[in-house]
């Protein structure tokens, strides 16, 4: 399924709605979201990872010059809304502006299950309740420049030798560094009350 600037001026509040039961399997991507608002639940996402590190679940692609136009993109809600990932490269990856909400969904041998890059213009991310296992990275945030995330209540477990080698991460941020005098221009994370167990590197 691909989508191309679903929110428009005229209708603001617009989303797309891709639920009950959709199982995306074999693909290089599931979804694939330029520039649009959608609501994905109850979906199931396995086999995605022929292309590697350009595979994903869902791939999510915001805003990259300076308009505030708000790109959103809700990935799960309550439990009984969960999507499933399973043997994926990536799971959910979201690239630039986008406020974006993981939360409740199913990840299970993956390689990286939530990645969030150079998401800019004091967006807010949730990342929050989910169930995260046997994975090499569980949630990974890099190169983001005035981005709130919120990373809570997640459980990342491995039970395999994948927690062995030292690129084996729970939660990892790797951020740009501005000069000094500039702070509002920093990253900014919650990280708490989550439960990590038999990665290498917790945090």
């Amino acid at each position: 399924i691909t989508l191309f600037q679903t929110k428009t001026p005229s209708n603001p509040s617009q989303f797309v709605q891709i639920d009950k039961y959709n199982l995306f399997d074999k693909l290089r991507f599931g979804i694939v979201a330029t520039r649009s608002r959608l609501v994905v639940q109850k979906n199931s996402f396995q086999n995605i990872t022929a292309f590697k590190s350009a595979s994903a679940g869902i791939y999510i692609y915001g805003q990259t010059t300076i308009s505030v136009l708000n790109y959103e993109a809700k990935i799960g809600g309550t439990i009984p809304q969960a999507n499933k990932f399973n043997n994926c490269y990536n799971g959910v990856f979201n690239q630039y502006a986008t406020i974006l909400t993981v939360r409740n969904n199913k990840f299970n041998n993956n390689n990286t299950a939530i990645t969030v890059a150079k998401n800019n213009r004091n967006k807010l991310v949730t990342i929050d309740r989910n169930k995260i296992n046997e994975t090499r990275v569980g949630v990974l945030c890099y190169d983001n420049i005035r981005l709130n995330a919120q990373i809570t209540e997640n459980t990342l477990l491995n039970t395999s030798p994948v927690g062995a080698y030292s690129s084996n991460t729970g939660i990892a941020t790797s951020e740009v560094i501005f000069p000094a005098g500039s702070p509002t221009s920093y990253a900014k994370y919650n990280v708490y009350n989550n439960s990590i167990t038999g990665y290498y590197n917790g945090v």
